[in-house]
């Protein structure tokens, strides 16, 4: 992976990439409208809330002003957010109200810290998510895949919750799928802009605490 020296990180350029996919023909939506009427030429946009739900919100904002309705994964193990806390709900509210899809970012590992089985703390992660959010989630991401857990966790997962998808099967990220990702503020291979017109159907992972307004430290 290397950083790209030609590509900037702010809200402004993240809106051109968004743009110039526009201008492409490309459909830009969430990974539940994809499956309800996927395109020939379709982005799923997807964000992975770490550790910053204030982060969220600004790029749910940036997302809604461009008609743009993306899946937002939430964790309930956040050291940096409570979902279950006054102001995260608030958040919450308004990403629904913007239509945005919200699923559950599973945090592996939780089961030696609660003392129990891997699938009981599946579980309680799926039951807090839904008493916090007030939905049941149709998908999920995976936190840190390539370190606690991988792509058969997720398909037993998947199947186990009878779950309609989850962001890490192989039709959203192999075959006639592109996946992207910001992860450590790094592109995976090219930069975005770079795939345009080359791939017909893309899945976008960006992480919004690397974004910013005018500080590159505004969100971590």
């Amino acid at each position: 992976m290397k950083l790209d020296p030609g590509f900037g990180w702010t809200y402004l350029d993240y809106k051109k990439s968004l743009e110039k996919f526009r201008v492409n023909d490309y459909s830009i939506t969430s990974f539940e409208q994809f499956i309800k009427t996927p395109n020939k030429k379709h982005l799923i946009l997807r964000h992975d809330i770490d550790f910053n739900l204030d982060a969220a919100y600004k790029m749910a904002q940036i997302d809604h002003q461009l008609k743009i309705k993306s899946s937002f994964f939430l964790r309930v193990c956040a050291n940096g957010y409570n979902l279950s806390s006054a102001t995260s709900i608030k958040i919450v509210k308004e990403l629904l109200n913007m239509g945005h899809e919200l699923g559950l970012h599973i945090d592996m590992g939780m089961e030696k810290i609660w003392g129990c089985s891997t699938e009981t703390s599946i579980l309680r992660q799926f039951n807090i998510f839904e008493e916090a959010v007030g939905i049941i989630p149709k998908g999920f991401s995976l936190h840190m895949p390539s370190v606690l857990g991988g792509i058969d966790e997720c398909n037993a997962i998947k199947d186990k919750l009878n779950l309609t998808y989850h962001a890490y099967e192989k039709k959203f990220t192999e075959g006639e799928f592109k996946y992207i990702s910001d992860s450590m503020k790094m592109w995976r291979e090219k930069p975005l802009s770079d795939f345009i017109g080359k791939v017909n159907k893309i899945q976008l992972l960006i992480h919004p605490i690397w974004w910013y307004e005018n500080n590159p430290q505004e969100n971590y």
